[in-house]
């Protein structure tokens, strides 16, 4: 009896959330007890799907720098403003204005910033919204919270404030102190962006990390250059693969009055377009930052 049972063709057919598998000759029975699923579609039900309303955070349909859940990376040396980009993207993108020249579409920002004391960071955020005549967006929650490791949140305490204030985008800034582990481990470094992702997923928001850079290239006459930025981000190489987007910036003039800086979209893999590199300048009187596209008078 055992073995006519064992040469028999079993079909196991299993409903589980409305999906049907089937299991041919010589398998094994299957039960339901501890299985998840991936949520497949057929070609046609992905034709038939209706995407959210708001398919680009920046950017146009052609030109998409940041998309809902998407990944973006911020990087240069110290002095280069990487930070001051980081609260000029969190004070426009609320009130939907341009970014780097690019249209927003108007969504809520949670800053986390890790590098800067409270009493710096009003004083930064109060001289920049006089300065480019800003008013405090109601959508907008910066956090200065020095001590924070994202790999020992055990509370989930930043997914607590995400969960409660609904943001589009979360900053990291930046992300050599927001991680414990060894930066230049490829281990540590896809712990922290599987953690990053989890927090997209579950709170529906797009994610930013602010990041250094290595000791910069040099040409032969011993001066700094762009060329190879893209190589240039500190640390393990699982972020500038995890990075939908990445812009570099590299300071080229200063002045007692203004800094002028180079700003790179290293990567864009949502644009269908290329994306110019940008010259950002930053009055220091009042920290008004304007941007235009390189060789664009």
């Amino acid at each position: 009896m055992c073995a006519t049972l064992a040469s028999l063709t079993v079909e196991v057919i299993l409903n589980v959330t409305g999906h049907v598998f089937h299991a041919g000759s010589g398998a094994s029975i299957l039960t339901t007890e501890g299985m998840g699923l991936l949520d497949s579609m057929s070609a046609q039900d992905l034709i038939d799907w209706v995407p959210p309303k708001v398919t680009t955070l920046i950017g146009g349909s052609s030109s998409a720098i940041l998309v809902p859940r998407g990944t973006m990376v911020i990087y240069g040396r110290w002095g280069s403003f990487k930070s001051m980009l980081a609260l000029d993207l969190s004070l426009k993108a609320p009130w939907g204005k341009n970014w780097l020249g690019y249209p927003t579409a108007g969504f809520g920002v949670y800053y986390l910033q890790i590098e800067v004391t409270t009493t710096m960071m009003r004083g930064r955020l109060m001289k920049y919204m006089e300065g480019n005549n800003i008013l405090p967006p109601g959508r907008l929650r910066i956090s200065t919270q020095p001590w924070f490791k994202i790999e020992h949140d055990k509370s989930n305490s930043l997914g607590a404030e995400l969960y409660l204030y609904k943001p589009d985008l979360l900053i990291i800034d930046p992300i050599t102190k927001a991680m414990a582990g060894d930066l230049t481990s490829n281990v540590d470094g896809q712990r922290v962006v599987d953690l990053c992702d989890k927090l997209a997923e579950r709170y529906n928001c797009a994610v930013c990390i602010i990041g250094h850079i290595r000791k910069p290239s040099t040409d032969e006459t011993g001066t700094e250059t762009t060329e190879h930025m893209e190589h240039e981000l500190i640390g393990t190489s699982i972020f500038a693969d995890w990075a939908d987007t990445m812009i570099s910036m590299r300071l080229t003039e200063e002045t007692p009055d203004y800094s002028n800086v180079r700003v790179t979209f290293e990567k864009h893999r949502h644009s269908e377009m290329l994306l110019p590199p940008q010259e950002l300048v930053i009055a220091r009187s009042n920290l008004l930052m304007t941007s235009r596209p390189l060789g664009v008078g």
